[in-house]
């Protein structure tokens, strides 16, 4: 993985590079009465957004040289966030995210912010996703561990012996 900083967290670093299966452990949220329903497309807005499952997703907010984007992300530790890509590095423009602007607001619901802002610390890009455009997610490291607050889905590294 690439950082934008010269220290990386080792136990990122470790658990993806011997990664051979990588297990998300989350629950479906099922039917709910606390949606609505898009008449259009069948797609549904949750409407309980600071309560689990649904309080681990969120919004980053970045800029790209000077121009504002977004993205979505997962919680996948108290304060480590998993997200496409492209989010971090466009190649059209050859650029990076500007790590002064990253911020990731969990469990957004339209302006309200049930948790707040968290500001990113550091960040780690696919270095095949930058050369070739596959492996399309990053791993930003927050500076806050909101996912005590809001929880988050646990990541499990499978050693080679357990693959099935």
């Amino acid at each position: 993985m690439r950082s934008n900083q010269d220290k990386k967290p080792k136990t990122i670093k470790s658990a993806l590079q011997s990664a051979q299966r990588i297990i998300l452990h989350a629950v479906p949220a099922g039917e709910s009465n606390q949606s609505i329903v898009n008449g259009f497309d069948r797609r549904t807005q949750t409407l309980a957004t600071a309560e689990w499952p649904n309080s681990v997703h969120g919004v980053i907010k970045f800029q790209i040289k000077n121009i504002s984007e977004w993205g979505t992300g997962i919680l996948i530790g108290p304060n480590i966030l998993l997200t496409a890509g492209h989010n971090l590095y466009c190649h059209r423009r050859k650029a990076y995210a500007e790590l002064e602007s990253l911020r990731f607001l969990p469990a957004i619901d339209g302006q309200v912010l049930p948790f707040g802002d968290v500001e990113v610390g550091h960040y780690l890009v696919s270095p095949n996703y930058i050369k070739e455009g596959k492996e399309d997610h990053d791993i930003l490291v927050l500076k806050e561990p909101i996912g005590d607050l809001t929880d988050y889905f646990d990541i499990n590294c499978l050693e080679p012996e357990e693959k099935k």
